[in-house]
């Protein structure tokens, strides 16, 4: 019988993915370096997706109707929050940057960002109009909400059966037709129902067959999968170039849950894993504002093509995971004073 106590390794695993969201988003200077490590990190998205619906397992049915609703307003008001933080950092970059105070142009680029078709790819899609970032607090906030459904009305068995189905057309549209020449825009395939509800619906799969799965795939064969599954992933990437999801994605992802069912203590004390289990959503939310800043204010302070640009280039995605981890420990520490004020 599987342990029954927080996985510490998922947690690990999640602060892994904290920085290759961040590494993703800055990227290395060598393109076929930068593409390699790319292509290793993209389970990241799919694992928070997978472990937000392994945690919304449970026997009970009426119990986990209890818990969602706090789910559900928790990452209502996170999705919220960060839209509206990047919306006032859009706005302070019209302002104080591009537009120079212009408000003219202030105006327009506010509209811009309100007109009919990005409200549409906001709320049909999840693309947020602001820099497309809280696209996954966005979809994770409609997969609770459909989650809620399926454990009300006990859909369960039908919502496992289109696990497959869902995956296998994300990946028909974003990969497979890119080499018949056809690129369809992502918004299309990376959104609630393509890319996040059939990670959530297989993170809770796994949760409830746990038992049983780790009884006939051991540990040896988890890490066996876990390879084959990161090369396979580098391979696709050779061929089609680079894509949200690859096929070895999901052998790397489920041989990461297969290893953390089979030792949950693993890594329990690793700086990681503090990381992935109090800071990673807040690292997620504001890692790009930081890195459209450092854009700007590297364009003009180094030149372009030289030495301490390229070294920049590397040292970058460490630079900004590490300001964003400290901004995180600060505003974490700073929620603390204020509940313990609050208690007195």
């Amino acid at each position: 019988m599987a342990k029954k106590q927080r996985n510490q390794y998922l947690n690990y695993w999640k602060g892994i993915a904290c920085f290759g969201v961040v590494f993703v988003h800055t990227r290395f200077p060598l393109e076929q370096l930068d593409g390699i490590l790319q292509t290793m990190f993209r389970f990241a998205v799919p694992l928070f997706f997978m472990v937000s619906g392994y945690f919304c397992y449970g026997e009970d049915r009426e119990l986990v109707e209890k818990k969602l609703p706090s789910k559900i307003k928790r990452i209502f008001w996170i999705n919220f929050g960060g839209c509206f933080y990047y919306f006032v950092m859009q706005m302070a970059i019209a302002v104080f940057g591009d537009s120079h105070g212009n408000s003219a142009d202030v105006i327009e680029r506010f509209w811009l960002l309100f007109n009919r078709n990005k409200m549409i790819d906001w709320l049909v899609f999840n693309q947020d109009p602001f820099v497309n970032i809280m696209w996954f607090t966005s979809a994770l906030l409609y997969c609770y909400i459909l989650f809620w459904i399926i454990n009300h009305f006990n859909l369960y068995r039908v919502s496992y059966g289109l696990i497959p189905v869902l995956i296998v057309i994300h990946l028909l549209m974003g990969n497979v037709m890119v080499m018949f020449g056809v690129e369809i825009n992502k918004l299309y395939y990376r959104n609630f129902l393509l890319f996040g509800l059939p990670f959530v619906l297989l993170g809770n799969w796994l949760h409830k067959n746990q038992d049983s799965i780790i009884k006939k795939v051991t540990i040896k064969k988890c890490q066996m999968i876990f390879w084959i599954g990161l090369i396979l992933g580098i391979a696709e990437w050779f061929v089609e170039g680079r894509r949200e999801l690859y096929f070895g994605t999901l052998l790397v992802l489920i041989s990461i849950f297969l290893l953390s069912i089979h030792q949950p203590e693993e890594k329990e004390k690793s700086f990681l894993t503090k990381t992935g289990e109090k800071y990673s959503l807040f690292i997620y939310v504001v890692h790009y504002s930081l890195i459209v800043v450092m854009e700007r204010f590297s364009d003009k302070l180094i030149m372009s093509g030289s030495m301490v640009y390229y070294i920049y280039g590397f040292v970058r995605p460490f630079l900004v995971f590490g300001i964003c981890w400290a901004a995180a420990y600060m505003f974490y520490k700073v929620l603390d004073m204020l509940k313990k004020w609050r208690n007195k």
